[in-house]
């Protein structure tokens, strides 16, 4: 116990988890960035195609890759800087590259419990409604199964770095090595550690703004002149409070379960190689798991047609033979139901541009006032109305202009929202 860098109590444990957090700090911002990169380019890429099938595919591969290795990162830093840190940024980056397809695995049979607790717990929601405290009871019971067994399994990430086992062994491990009571003891060393380190300082920032406040206003107008002239200024002040607490909160949760597993393992921790190669089951195990997913998506995924389909020439007149009209005199130029006039005046005379420049600034416009001269649901029903026929005159512009993938896209929102001569155009094409 002498040679790790803390003490055997709770804030010593979650003071030096804080610490940690800040070792191997250029791996863990590049295991951040690359993470960010990948999920934040999968999820534009669903945004900008409005769901397609190959970009899902991305998203749900982006999630079981990404997120491994970024699990995977902090617990090798965090157990390395328990020994005294003798990995570099590199070798903890391609330690925890190494442990994806086994952390990965333990994800999703994670997933899987939580799933089926999930399920028992909305089994017993209904039991209860029936049968009164004894659902509860069992509600109750199965909400703390599932936290005490989730607390027990927790070192099992630390167990694929620190002892190169497959994620089966892993939980097995995590789940008999360790009891009930070190379970319970950890929970309660980040509680405290929680406590002392998150709480508190939020607490002592609050009650300082509220103190200052308090006083100001014991002064009158002046002193809450005073207030308000300094307000900018503690902002500043207690911003690092603020953050400091968020740090610690991360810190915490991540670093006592590490702590506690390299005191379980004493002098062997000294011989911790790293990740060692998966196995070949695990690793084709969990790609295919991967592929399914991702396979799952792409057929799954809200996708549109944008491929051999041409919007049926069907005139426009199938549209109102008038937009959702302006009921006030001089309405500003943000309000939907100006731009929903130009965009019908444009379809007019015949400029496709610039009717659908006006009917996408009447899908963003900050009022409308055909709409709110309606009350109650009268109202939510002409705004479905209006951005309805505003979509539809988006789809038919799209079209003159020869965007035919947009268009379709377009018209099968039209539809989606209730416009009824884009769900007839809809029907006919092939």
């Amino acid at each position: 116990m002498a040679s790790l860098p803390w003490k055997p109590g709770p804030i010593s444990r979650s003071w030096w988890a804080i610490k940690a957090l800040f070792a191997h700090f250029p791996a863990k911002l590049a295991a951040l960035f690359v993470s960010g990169l990948f999920l934040g380019g999968s999820v534009g890429m669903v945004a900008a195609t409005q769901g397609a099938g190959l970009a899902w595919a991305l998203y749900t591969a982006a999630m079981m890759l990404a997120l491994p290795w970024a699990f995977g990162v902090l617990s090798v830093s965090f157990l390395d800087a328990a020994r005294g840190r003798r990995f570099s940024n590199r070798e903890v980056l391609a330690h925890a590259a190494r442990s994806v397809p086994a952390i990965g695995l333990v994800g999703v049979l994670g997933g899987l419990f939580v799933g089926a607790t999930f399920a028992a717990m909305t089994f017993l929601m209904l039991l209860s409604a029936k049968y009164g405290w004894l659902g509860v009871l069992g509600l109750v019971l199965d909400m703390l199964l599932m936290a005490l067994v989730m607390l027990r399994i927790m070192d099992t990430d630390l167990i694929i770095i620190g002892e190169g086992v497959g994620p089966l062994q892993a939980i097995r491990l995590s789940f008999t090595r360790f009891s009930m009571g070190r379970a319970l003891r950890m929970l309660g060393n980040g509680i405290v550690g929680g406590f002392v380190f998150v709480f508190l300082p939020l607490v002592l920032g609050v009650v300082l703004l509220a103190g200052t406040a308090m006083g100001a206003g014991a002064q009158g107008a002046a002193g809450l002149a005073a207030f308000l002239t300094v307000l900018g200024s503690a902002g500043l002040l207690l911003l690092p409070v603020f953050l400091f607490s968020s740090i610690a909160n991360t810190a915490i949760s991540l670093g006592i379960p590490a702590a506690f597993y390299a005191e379980a393992r004493g002098e062997e921790l000294k011989r911790l190689a790293g990740s060692p190669a998966p196995s070949l089951p695990v690793v084709a195990g969990y790609g295919a798991l991967v592929a399914l997913a991702a396979l799952a998506g792409a057929l799954t995924s809200p996708s549109l047609p944008t491929t051999g389909i041409r919007i049926s020439q069907q005139a426009p007149a199938s549209m109102p033979a008038t937009p959702p009209a302006m009921r006030h005199a001089a309405p500003p130029v943000s309000d939907a139901a100006v731009h929903r006039n130009r965009a019908w005046a444009a379809w007019q005379a015949g400029d496709a541009a610039r009717a659908l420049a006006e009917a996408e600034a009447a899908l963003h416009a900050g009022r409308d006032s055909w709409a709110d001269a309606a009350t109650g649901t009268a109202r939510m029903q002409r705004r479905r109305e209006a951005r309805a026929w505003a979509t539809a005159m988006r789809a038919w512009s799209l079209h003159r202009l020869g965007r035919e993938q947009e268009a379709v896209q377009a018209l099968v929102q039209a539809c989606a929202l209730g416009h009824r001569p884009s769900c007839a155009v809809g029907r006919s094409l092939p």
